[in-house]
């Protein structure tokens, strides 16, 4: 399941923090995109936000996760998603 996020600017890098803390996740950071991503992907296969301060008004999280009882999770944490793709 892959679940698309809005987010607003300013609570981006504490949600991918809080995320990223919970399920102990491995995180990369280019440029403009951070990656979190675990060494068992068999509930979380990988959450990818994107925001570039200067050329953006909200941020973007896109989560895919095999577990669909996490989607509450991710939920209360980044709001309700945009799209949903199964």
């Amino acid at each position: 399941m892959r679940l698309f996020y809005k987010i607003k600017p300013d609570s981006y890098k504490a949600s991918m923090d809080q995320i990223r803390e919970k399920f102990s996740l491995h995180q990369e950071v280019d440029e403009a995109r951070t990656i979190l991503s675990g060494e068992d992907d068999s509930q979380i296969e990988r959450v990818i936000g994107t925001y570039d301060p200067e050329s953006d008004d909200v941020a973007q999280v896109r989560v895919t996760i095999h577990d669909k009882s996490l989607r509450q999770f991710f939920d209360s944490i980044l709001g309700e998603p945009f799209l949903v793709k199964d």
